[in-house]
């Protein structure tokens, strides 16, 4: 699978997913970085209700860190949850960092 950009050309995206954490939660920080970086990079913050977020500008066939977690509507940040892949050639590649409800 890949994504098209301005005149068809196909790139590499990351894509983060994970489980709905239901309504205790505000939002969910996502931050990556090439594997063996120091400084993690913040591509965004997900929106209530959002379970997806695609990582954009990534290079091919590069090893990448995403991590992600949930901020409380009480200002609490969960844990950060982490994997590690690589990517391949003009491809969508599925992280799936949080497989459940982080914040009572």
């Amino acid at each position: 699978t890949s994504i098209s950009g301005s005149g068809s050309a196909a790139r590499d995206v990351l894509k983060v997913t994970w489980d709905d954490p239901g309504g205790a939660v505000k939002r969910t920080d996502i931050q990556y970085k090439k594997t063996g970086d120091t400084d993690w990079l913040v591509p965004g913050v997900a929106r209530i209700n959002d379970t997806q977020y695609l990582i954009l500008d990534v290079l091919p066939n590069t090893g990448y860190d995403v991590r992600a977690r949930h901020v409380s509507w009480s200002n609490v940040d969960g844990a950060w949850y982490s994997t590690t892949q690589t990517t391949g050639t003009n491809t969508v590649v599925d992280f799936d960092v949080i497989g459940a409800t982080l914040i009572n």
